[in-house]
């Protein structure tokens, strides 16, 4: 899948708001929307962040092309970037090691 600039909502004095220590790494509280037409990145309550992705949820779609966005949102490789928790869910656990 081409690379796409990643619509951003949320600003990044923000988004430090939901980086969390880890002991890999940064953690990051994440909701998915798979399927949607835009892919953007907002704030959903206190908690998590919400990243609407264009795949589908089907063979780890959704998963694969969610790793992508945040390993380009943080300026990392792919290989940096993991689900810890929320595999087969919507809310997922990101880690992203150093």
């Amino acid at each position: 899948m081409a690379k796409t600039k990643l619509i951003n909502l949320v600003p990044k004095e923000l988004l430090t708001s939901f980086i969390h220590q880890h002991q890999e790494g940064l953690s990051i509280n994440i909701k998915v929307k798979p399927n949607a037409s835009i892919e953007k990145l907002s704030v959903q309550g206190s908690d998590y962040l919400c990243l609407s992705v264009n795949a589908q949820a089907i063979d780890n779609a959704a998963n694969d092309r969610l790793i992508e966005l945040v390993a380009e949102l943080f300026s990392v490789a792919k290989s940096r970037i993991s689900i810890i928790s929320g595999q087969s869910s919507r809310l997922k656990r990101i880690l992203i090691k150093p």
